[in-house]
């Protein structure tokens, strides 16, 4: 298991090495597929299992290999690297809010504390955590349109 933050109140572990990667356009592709790799540029390469622990409730979440998302679009800052894993769980968890029990304020602190342990300083996280927290709150509706 990876940990990516083990702390008293939370704890985030993946399966393996998260392996992302950019989807590029390719002559065969229809409009429509040029469309999907403009707004959601980012793919997963690998299924990764996901365990979080957060208060003492346990989540496992597998994020599929294939899942395609669009970055950190919502801080400015869409193809910032250090932030691409951090985007991909979140954009997974905005699109799935029964994974983590439909909790919003984890899938931001998830956020959060995966762009630390990616080297991004934590007061840009913290801005960041704000930034996508409040968005969601009035915005963020997972698959089936439901809001958190």
């Amino acid at each position: 298991m990876i940990v990516y933050c083990d702390k008293d109140e939370l704890l985030i572990q993946s399966s393996c090495v998260i392996k992302t990667g950019v989807r590029k356009r390719i002559p065969s592709d229809t409009e429509a597929d040029i469309k999907s790799k403009k707004l959601y540029p980012y793919i997963n390469k690998k299924d990764n299992v996901f365990n979080i622990v957060y208060l003492g409730e346990q989540y496992t979440f597998t994020i599929p290999k294939n899942f395609c998302w669009n970055g950190t679009n919502c801080v400015g800052l869409q193809h910032y690297p250090a932030l691409l894993d951090a985007s991909m769980i979140h954009d997974y968890l905005c699109n799935n809010h029964k994974a983590i029990g439909y909790d919003r304020q984890l899938s931001s602190i998830i956020f959060r504390e995966m762009g630390v342990f990616s080297g991004v300083p934590r007061w840009f996280m913290n801005i960041a955590y704000f930034a996508v927290d409040k968005y969601q709150k009035y915005f963020g509706r997972d698959l089936n349109g439901d809001k958190w």
